[in-house]
């Protein structure tokens, strides 16, 4: 007589699927560009893509779910998009560089001197953001107060990090009950060195941008 041994079931994973980034490559200063890829496995298979990115002689936020990129300064930056991978297909990864542009700066006459006898001009006041920042209460740029934004209420500001990534968000920043201490949006005190801004404000119904950048010391 001859036994013969079930033999159970056997799968066979697809491989590694191949990525592939279809969004553009260049933006500018306080763009924003909507990152995407696609995959060659079946649609609903090989995990969630999510997106990252690696700063370089510029830097960017990324929303890792979404995709959405928000430039921050002149540069190119790395954008890693990645598949989980699932029960039938292995992770994948790809990436693409994008170069970020700077925006062409407007410029703005100034008005002449008043004279005499000149009716009396009335200036818009001037947003101004510290250079540096020292939160160690011995009363020297102890406080990151932005010059003159009470007058803009409807505004919003956002601190990154030299990788690009948001560690400070706020709307409506007023110096006192809406203000930057020196720690991210979680508590978490943040490091000495230099980070960036995105400021954003509303002048008479039109938006305004600020993007620069500070050094935080302890």
């Amino acid at each position: 007589m001859v036994t013969y041994s079930p033999i159970g079931n056997i799968s066979f994973r697809g491989g590694t699927p191949i990525l592939t980034i279809t969004s553009a490559n260049t933006l500018n200063v306080d763009g924003a560009l909507a990152a995407t890829a696609t995959t060659t496995v079946a649609a609903g298979q090989g995990g969630a893509i999510t997106f990252a990115i690696i700063a370089g002689s510029g830097s960017a936020t990324v929303n890792p779910s979404t995709g959405a990129i928000r430039a921050i300064s002149a540069g190119t930056i790395t954008l890693i998009a990645t598949s989980a991978g699932d029960s039938d297909y292995n992770s994948a990864t790809t990436s693409q560089v994008i170069t970020i542009n700077n925006n062409s700066m407007t410029t703005v006459s100034v008005p002449p001197a008043v004279k005499s006898g000149d009716p009396v001009l009335q200036l818009n006041d001037t947003i101004s953001v510290p250079e540096v920042f020292s939160p160690n209460g011995d009363g020297i740029d102890d406080s990151f107060d932005i010059q003159n934004i009470t007058n803009y209420p409807n505004n919003e500001l956002v601190i990154a990090d030299r990788k690009g990534e948001a560690v400070f968000k706020a709307h409506g920043y007023d110096n006192q009950t809406v203000i930057f201490t020196g720690k991210s949006s979680t508590g978490d005190e943040l490091v000495e060195g230099l980070y960036y801004y995105y400021l954003t404000y509303y002048d008479n119904g039109k938006l305004n941008k600020r993007v620069g950048y500070f050094k935080l010391k302890r």
